[in-house]
């Protein structure tokens, strides 16, 4: 054997044993993390109960598991777990306890449990089912729809259900952005609720809350949330156009998009912004829009407050005035005073003697 071989033989022995140091240990390969079943489906309940579950997961890999949490998807369920350091083959038991206080109809609530499974680092749990109550509403909030347009009306019907003879006292819209008709379908046990949203709600989102009085004392009150959006004609963004005041010479570029709304087919005719001395670019972006663009805006306070006008062909939008905002830079803080060392009091009139360095 020649002196290389000789000192290459230790090496390659000490490459072995680090290869299969894992084996030594009984690593044969990653932990992998199971649930035989991940979804619990607990019926049917009344909401007034709480759902209890306990989910069984195991450690079916070949080292060592490690669970870091186990995360709800909500705060109305509470898990825990008896253990978070699972041995190959080992098992550990993950309760969960969710109210269903409140709630109505078809249920699903998640929780994820994070391990260190570099294939499944996350398992998801399932809680599902449906909670009973003696008022059921289906659905419990309304969309009247994101696409509605000025003046366009739209009714939506909701479902009440009484498990047992219940009179409906009243219907109150907190935002009156709403009409609602109450509709008796069966007396005392299923009616039917219309709601309208106003002719006269301005372009933007609508947001209102219906409550149901009734004549039952564990649930003399039902809440119906109701949303929706009316489009404006065009919209025009930004709006304000906001401007950081030039300090320091540079002049600045700035777009403004005119985009299609209620109104799909437009044609931007002009634009000016009075007290700027700028023509600016109007460009045609087809679907896009039209963006109306000023170039080398000086920012200065005096035009802090005008006005720039855009020109369309939409009826009721011929002229658009989107407001200008030039924000202040401000005045840059005063240098901190120095401050004088405490072992150096001053006298008035006497001046401060310079500190003494002490010879090395």
């Amino acid at each position: 054997m020649n002196h290389a071989m000789k000192h290459l033989l230790p090496c390659l022995a000490a490459l072995t044993c680090f290869a299969l140091a894992p084996l030594c240990h009984g690593q044969l390969g990653p932990p992998s993390i199971a649930c035989d079943q991940a979804s619990f489906d607990w019926g049917t309940q009344e909401n007034s109960a709480n759902v209890k579950h306990t989910f069984v997961v195991k450690n079916i890999g070949k080292s060592t598991l490690t669970i870091d949490r186990v995360k709800p998807a909500c705060g109305c369920t509470v898990a825990a777990i008896s253990s978070k350091v699972l041995e190959p083959g080992e098992t550990s038991e993950i309760a969960a306890d969710l109210s269903l206080k409140g709630r109505t109809g078809l249920q699903t609530k998640t929780m994820t449990v994070f391990s260190n499974d570099p294939l499944k680092p996350s398992l998801i749990l399932t809680l599902k089912g449906n909670a009973l109550s003696d008022i059921m509403l289906s659905p419990t909030s309304v969309n009247l729809g994101t696409t509605l347009t000025e003046g366009q009306t739209v009714t939506k019907e909701v479902k009440i259900t009484c498990r047992k003879p219940t009179m409906i006292t009243s219907v109150v819209a907190a935002n009156n952005l709403v009409t609602t008709e109450l509709v008796t379908v069966k007396p005392g046990t299923e009616y039917l609720l219309k709601v309208t949203n106003s002719s006269s709600i301005p372009p933007g989102r609508i947001s209102d809350s219906i409550t149901i009085n009734l004549d039952d004392e564990k649930n003399p009150t039902q809440r119906v949330s109701v949303f929706g959006t009316v489009l404006d004609k065009l919209t025009v963004t930004p709006s304000p156009l906001k401007i950081a005041e030039n300090i320091t010479g540079v002049k600045v570029d700035r777009p403004i998009y005119v985009r299609a709304g209620a109104v799909k087919n437009f044609q931007v005719l002009g634009a000016e912004w009075p007290g700027s001395n700028l023509t600016p670019t109007i460009a045609n972006l087809g679907a896009g829009g039209f963006t109306v663009t000023f170039k080398g805006i000086d920012a200065q306070p005096v035009l802090d407050g005008s006005e720039i006008i855009i020109r369309t062909d939409v009826e009721d939008r011929e002229e658009i005035r989107v407001p200008v905002e030039i924000q202040s830079a401000g005045t840059p803080a005063p240098a901190p005073k120095p401050t004088l060392s405490p072992s150096l009091p001053t006298t008035p009139g006497v001046p401060v003697p310079a500190p003494v360095i002490p010879a090395k």
